[in-house]
């Protein structure tokens, strides 16, 4: 058994007492919970919608080719790889590498349209498919691709904080609203809970 020096011992304490703050920290960050009271100052929304088109796209140098790839071209590189064993001794080897040069057709994104406010009922934005011209090798077809949502509570709690959330819990805030904000110990929003104020006769 190794007998170990004040130096080395203090070293590994040293090491390992920063590992355990380290660990604390961040499970403090995940599972910790703060609170504070903050008010609604602003309800946002943003909707984006794609729009694609079918058209041929040309890769090169690339690892491997998937499924549909088409005027490939196959390029082999020799590399020599030195390595180390445990007492020191090298060593050379030879791998060789494939690389792939073709071209595929695939969605390809001609255009996003987006809309954003702060009213509290979301419209999507107008968008246009457009007419492209086509070839017999990748007819240039469009449609609507991804369509993205985004809703958000913006909570004035000692500093301006943003809730990201569902448009189901967006929808039931709004400007003015007296809430307790539940934090993560690294002080993002984990959920808010509305406050409710009773009115005095």
């Amino acid at each position: 058994m190794k007998n170990w020096s004040r130096t080395e011992k203090r070293w590994v304490i040293g090491v390992g007492s920063a590992v355990l703050i380290l660990f604390g920290g961040l499970m403090w960050g995940i599972f910790g919970t703060m609170h504070d009271v903050g008010t609604v100052a602003a309800t946002e929304w943003e909707w984006h919608i794609d729009v694609v088109h079918w058209e041929k796209v040309h890769y090169r140098d690339k690892g491997s080719k998937p499924g549909g790839a088409y005027n490939v071209k196959t390029r082999v590189e020799a590399n020599t790889v030195v390595t180390t064993d445990a007492e020191g001794n090298t060593s050379t080897s030879i791998e060789y590498d494939r690389r792939y040069t073709y071209d595929l057709d695939q969605w390809v994104t001609w255009r996003t349209f987006s809309k954003a406010d702060g009213t509290k009922k979301p419209i999507p934005p107008e968008y246009e498919l457009p007419t492209l011209p086509s070839s017999a090798q990748a007819p240039r077809q469009c449609q609507v691709g991804s369509v993205r949502q985004r809703f958000r509570v913006v909570v004035d709690a000692e500093k301006i904080r943003i809730w990201e959330t569902d448009q189901v819990s967006w929808s039931k805030w709004n400007k003015g609203d007296l809430c307790d904000v539940n934090l993560t110990g690294f002080g993002s929003i984990r959920r808010l809970e509305k406050i409710k104020t009773e009115i005095a006769e």
